[in-house]
């Protein structure tokens, strides 16, 4: 017998009872009977509910969790020492984007099954930055980043105008260029501070660079120039934060900024999770997902390779009238003013 049967026999055997019963409206309590009925089923079906939202939640979602990168645990670390998620960014930050830092990394809040939003406070060497304050956020959906908000434009990746292609902008005579921008910076008033992007035709040491330091001028961020086709890396001359083990780069030679370019490529290429989905972008190219760790890989074996190295692409800072000598100086080389401040205390 099988139960819809036996659930007949038993709603048979109710209606008999209701006939022996003397004055008993029929209708009413076969009505009653049915409902009670439906009770039961819909009870039946709302713990069956349950049941699977408890396994989702007990069972899916740890697995979901073991399956994918938490980024919450790569954050936890010691006092005084910077987490491996902290140390992942802020290295790709520097090695991709220029004169861009990563100050800290917020409360990372979890949204969902494989999902997570990373809060980031950024800054530039020219923007006038409230540290702690979150400016930026990245939301890792089953272990693949991405920007979600960029309040200030930092994490935007831009394909910048270089020698090689100026002509296709207009810019055929770089002293012509230079003479422009000579005029616009001599409207500004001298307390103003700029922020310029200079590439050179041939490449010269970092530690020429280095050099450049006198007066307000200030090297801010170089690319390295290696024998690499492919993806070409800078360093920052000023590191954002300091923790345990860490040297102020205001100290450092050239040898020793080769030695953080070096540990920079090799967190990235060790913790490829950590940054996976945001991709790296150099001059005026761009590579995805693992194409970029593979750019990050031959970036890193090129570097190791390399004693002395070079550079043609870096970004000073200084005053108005320090700019504008370097410019007047170096006429036929390509120098891009990136930003403007009217004063170290203004934006």
């Amino acid at each position: 017998m099988n139960n819809t049967e036996k659930k007949r026999d038993e709603f048979d055997l109710v209606l008999e009872d209701m006939k022996m019963e003397p004055e008993v409206d029929l209708d009413r309590l076969i009505e009653i009977r049915v409902k009670q009925m439906m009770v039961r089923t819909s009870l039946k079906v709302v713990l069956v509910v349950l049941l699977i939202v408890a396994l989702i939640f007990l069972g899916v979602n740890p697995i979901m969790n073991l399956c994918n990168t938490n980024p919450a645990k790569a954050d936890e670390a010691k006092d005084g020492y910077a987490s491996r998620l902290f140390q992942t960014l802020s290295a790709y930050v520097e090695t991709v984007y220029p004169q861009t830092r990563l100050y800290m990394i917020g409360e990372i809040e979890k949204k969902g099954f494989g999902k997570y939003e990373i809060p980031l406070c950024l800054g530039t060497r020219t923007q006038r930055l409230l540290v702690g304050k979150m400016n930026a956020s990245l939301e890792m959906v089953r272990g693949e980043l991405s920007v979600k908000s960029d309040t200030d434009g930092v994490l935007i990746h831009t394909a910048h105008t270089t020698i090689a292609n100026a002509g296709d902008g207009g810019i055929t005579d770089f002293a012509k260029y230079s003479d422009s921008e000579l005029e616009d910076l001599a409207e500004l008033p001298k307390s103003a501070r700029i922020l310029l992007q200079v590439q050179l035709h041939k490449s010269v040491k970092l530690e020429d660079v280095l050099a450049l330091q006198v007066g307000t001028l200030e090297p801010v961020w170089a690319q390295m120039d290696t024998k690499s086709e492919g993806f070409m890396g800078g360093i920052s001359f000023k590191g954002a934060v300091l923790y345990e083990g860490d040297k102020d780069r205001a100290d450092m030679n050239a040898s020793q900024l080769r030695e953080v370019y070096i540990k920079n490529l090799k967190t990235l290429s060790e913790n490829y999770e950590l940054w996976n989905g945001l991709g790296i972008s150099w001059g005026s190219s761009w590579a995805p997902g693992e194409v970029a760790l593979r750019h990050i890989n031959d970036a890193l074996a090129d570097a190791e390779n390399t004693e002395t190295f070079m550079t043609k692409n870096f970004y000073l800072y200084g005053s108005r009238d320090d700019i504008m000598k370097y410019i007047e100086d170096n006429k036929e080389e390509f120098c891009t003013i990136e930003d403007v401040r009217l004063s170290e205390l203004v934006g």
